[in-house]
């Protein structure tokens, strides 16, 4: 079954296995690999802002971070606007959280925190 698997999805070509025909055009083909250097991949030009023109405001700048060391996972955020803090919010998580979850919690609650301002928000 392997070697069927290697025939028909890597080499592209159609395979009979148990009785069974593979066509190797009935698969998804892989992508091709990228020509560009994930560092030099500017992502800004490829985000759709939904038709939104920024404003002339300046908009308020938003950080977050999740992490953990030993048995200790944190989540938070801070927002800041003109050089000072303007919104910090920080949550202590399980032991059994992953440095992943955390991230990801930091991020939501930023999400829904910039969600109830109506100011332009950066992240």
């Amino acid at each position: 079954m392997q070697s069927t698997l290697v025939r028909v999805g890597r080499m592209g070509r159609n395979c009979d296995y148990e009785g069974i025909h593979f066509d190797h055009e009935s698969y998804e083909q892989p992508s091709p690999p990228s020509t560009i250097h994930p560092a030099l991949f500017s992502l800004e030009d490829r985000i759709s802002h939904g038709g939104q023109v920024p404003s002339n405001r300046t908009p308020i700048e938003v950080y977050t971070d999740g992490s953990k060391i030993n048995d200790q996972t944190g989540s938070a955020f801070c927002a800041i606007a003109n050089e000072a803090i303007t919104k910090a919010w920080k949550a202590k998580l399980s032991p059994a959280n992953t440095v992943f979850q955390a991230e990801m919690l930091a991020l939501k609650a930023a999400i829904e925190w910039a969600n109830t301002t109506n100011e332009d928000v950066n992240s």
